[in-house]
């Protein structure tokens, strides 16, 4: 179409080696139906303009230590920040220091959170000395002191619907539950208020981080030292009890390797949790422990409609997962048929991307695979059904080859597949991702079903299938992309 060629070639629309837009040339671009309405509000939320106005807009000094945690208030007004010299600082949203709170913990903030409904008055912290404090910022006093934890506190969450309810995570394994419209319910003896302890169900049991849905605030999300994360439905909950067969620590020294607990009910409800993990980890975790390696989900975060959890995994990178999809946790990748329904492949690409495949394909024989990778992601939102641009990207992810790439590479083939089943260069990729992932008993599955479906094998490729795992290799002539 030469409206759409003439938009496409606008000064307008500045597109640079990744594809990047500007707010203007989006609008152009939903005006003309190139873009849908979701697509357009997705790319509004990261443009060009937007990074370009970004900036330092203040230098907060005050504490005497390294800054562990920071936590804005509702409306964005104000700043709470935690730090190893034992005080909360409260900064207004023009730098200023407003207030400086002796918290009397006496070992590192690592969290700190403002209570929902209480005109940001009210702040939590929590410490490596295994407290977790509710401050008064009206009076200038701590007004609720919890030694529930027998570990170092590391985050504590609310729940904007929940005025009177938070949580904390600690390297315990424990994650409490405080209800400041009940007496307090522990002693030095027992903790009545536990809401999840993985204690009895990993040898690793330290937590690190916490979320809570920011729309469904029923869910908790929830990182610890492995490399999945857990989603707790804490409807499906009770608050248990543990007694403790050893006191806690004081001064801000922990036990690193004891929790210190004897739990009275080890059973979890039914369907009271979900995990959710990149499907390559689960394979690696042992050989990485063997190097004196581990993997930890040191941050959770939800998405602001509560889709989508973002998981930064230390050792490895940082993934988003979709809370609504039913994947299992041990992905499979079988022969299907394609539905006409859910799977209607394009096979003609529009202009931009073209444009944008054309311009991959570049990258890709310069051997930039980054930036191949990056601008067929920018082709892809045009034309999400079109399986040449996935079974592009998977070639490109395998040549990059960071953390993770491999099971990118065999979700992008195995789509490609799906949209089109005929697709040879999808197979292969298919066939080759599977075996750096080491999952070879689905990889000799796919090369029988590859030799079946294809009476001309070898004009496009000759396979050695030989020895053990680490001795299987594959090996092919190049496709040109």
């Amino acid at each position: 179409m030469t409206l759409e060629r003439d938009i496409w070639n606008s000064p307008r629309t500045p597109f640079g080696p990744f594809g990047a837009r500007g707010s203007h040339s989006l609008a152009w671009e939903r005006e003309f139906s190139l873009l849908s309405p979701h697509q357009f509000r997705q790319q509004q939320q990261f443009t060009e303009d937007l990074i370009g106005r970004l900036g330092l807009a203040y230098e907060l000094k005050g504490h005497e230590g390294c800054v562990n945690c920071i936590s804005w208030n509702e409306e964005g007004t104000l700043l709470a920040s935690g730090s190893d010299d034992c005080k909360v600082r409260v900064w207004n949203d023009r730098g200023k220091c407003q207030h400086v709170v002796a918290t009397g913990h006496t070992g590192n903030i690592f969290g700190v959170k403002f209570l929902p409904c209480s005109s940001d008055n009210l702040i939590i912290s929590c410490s490596a000395d295994g407290t977790v404090r509710l401050h008064d910022l009206n009076f200038s006093e701590t007004t609720y002191i919890f030694t529930c934890h027998v570990n170092r506190a590391k985050r504590v969450v609310t729940a904007p619907d929940s005025p009177f309810l938070f949580w904390s995570a600690g390297e315990d394994g424990l994650v409490i539950q405080y209800d400041l419209r009940e007496p307090k319910r522990c002693d030095e003896h027992s903790c009545r208020n536990v809401l999840i302890n993985l204690n009895p169900y990993t040898s690793s049991p330290e937590l690190k981080s916490i979320a809570c849905n920011p729309v469904r605030t029923e869910l908790l999300a929830l990182g610890a030292t492995d490399c999945f994360t857990r989603l707790y439905d804490r409807r499906k909950l009770s608050l248990t009890t543990i007694t403790r067969h050893e006191p806690p620590l004081a001064n801000g020294f922990m036990r690193r390797h004891n929790t210190g607990y004897i739990a009275d009910d080890l059973v979890l409800p039914a369907g009271c949790v979900r995990y959710f993990v990149p499907g390559h980890l689960p394979m690696r975790e042992a050989e990485a422990r063997a190097q004196w390696k581990t993997f930890s989900v040191t941050d959770v975060r939800f998405s602001a409609d509560g889709a989508y959890i973002l998981s930064n995994i230390g050792g490895e990178q940082v993934y988003l997962f979709d809370v609504n999809s039913q994947d299992r946790v041990g992905k499979s990748f079988n022969v299907q048929p394609a539905s006409s329904h859910h799977w209607k492949n394009v096979t003609v690409l529009s202009g931009p991307a073209q444009a944008l495949k054309d311009t991959a394909n570049t990258f890709y024989h310069k051997k930039a695979f980054p930036h191949a990778v990056y601008t067929y992601d920018r082709a892809i939102q045009y034309c999400p059904q079109a399986s040449v641009l996935y079974a592009n990207r998977s070639a490109a992810l395998m040549c990059r080859n960071w953390d993770g790439d491999s099971y990118q590479a065999v979700l992008d083939a195995y789509r490609a597949h799906l949209l089109n089943p005929t697709s040879d260069k999808a197979q292969f990729r298919l066939i080759k991702g599977l075996l750096q992932l080491r999952r070879v008993k689905e990889a000799k599955y796919w090369l029988e079903y590859f030799r079946e479906q294809q009476s001309g094998l070898e004009e496009y490729v000759r396979c050695n299938c030989t020895g053990t795992v680490r001795g299987m290799r594959l090996e092919w002539h190049k496709l040109e992309l």
